[in-house]
């Protein structure tokens, strides 16, 4: 995994939360070989433009 998967990963992070089901999708993906790269950056730009609340 290279370091802007690990950059586009803590973005997630910190937008929902470790436990946040969009989370762990997206840490799957980027762990896995076989995703395609554009499949990864197009959830990424999904999952980022999303207007969430979390609960406090």
């Amino acid at each position: 995994m290279n370091e802007k998967f690990k950059g586009m990963m803590d973005d997630i992070i910190r937008k929902f939360g470790f436990e946040d089901i969009h989370t762990i999708i997206f840490c799957g993906m980027c762990e896995r070989a076989d995703v395609p790269l554009n499949s990864i950056y197009e959830t990424y730009d999904e999952y980022m433009s999303l207007d969430i609340m979390l609960d406090e």
